[in-house]
């Protein structure tokens, strides 16, 4: 078998402003759920979608800021984006990377980031069902640190047909 071929998967963070605090919420063709705790996760699933065990996803995060940060990924692909496998399975928001993890995911790599830094495009390519925890890092003005991170909950179905 060839190396798979790529599903476009296109997620739409915008981020506002709230009582001084930065907020984001996100649109996605990917099923998509914040829980009542305001956990965001997506859904990766193969079989529903007519792909193969050897097929990945091409996701694209576009930024759209509403806020009067500046916000903007890093040009550096591997700092905008920060993944490692949720070590507890059924609780993975407890392993949300806040610093780059030791051990970065091999499933969810950032590839690069385009578009005057308002978009970061990844290449989610997993075979197992699993959950991984993951971080968007955004520069921006006038923030505590340089930056602020979003850290959504990438739900891995998968299989394939």
């Amino acid at each position: 078998m060839g190396k798979g071929k790529g599903k476009l998967c296109e997620i739409c963070v915008t981020a506002s402003e709230k009582d001084g605090c930065i907020v984001f919420a996100a649109k996605s063709d990917l099923p998509y759920h914040r829980s009542a705790h305001g956990i965001d996760t997506f859904t990766f699933e193969k079989k529903g979608n007519d792909m193969f065990r050897e097929d990945f996803h091409l996701v694209q995060f576009t930024l759209v800021d509403k806020t009067t940060r500046n916000l903007r990924f890093p040009q550096n692909p591997e700092a905008a984006l920060w993944a490692c496998l949720a070590a507890d399975q059924s609780n993975p928001q407890d392993s949300c990377p806040k610093t780059k993890p030791s051990i970065p995911s091999d499933q969810l790599k950032g590839l690069a980031v385009l578009n005057n830094h308002f978009l970061l495009a990844v290449n989610y390519n997993s075979i197992m069902g699993q959950q991984v925890a993951f971080a968007l890092n955004f520069l921006g003005d006038d923030l505590p640190g340089g930056g602020v991170q979003w850290d959504p909950i990438g739900n891995n179905q998968n299989g394939g047909k």
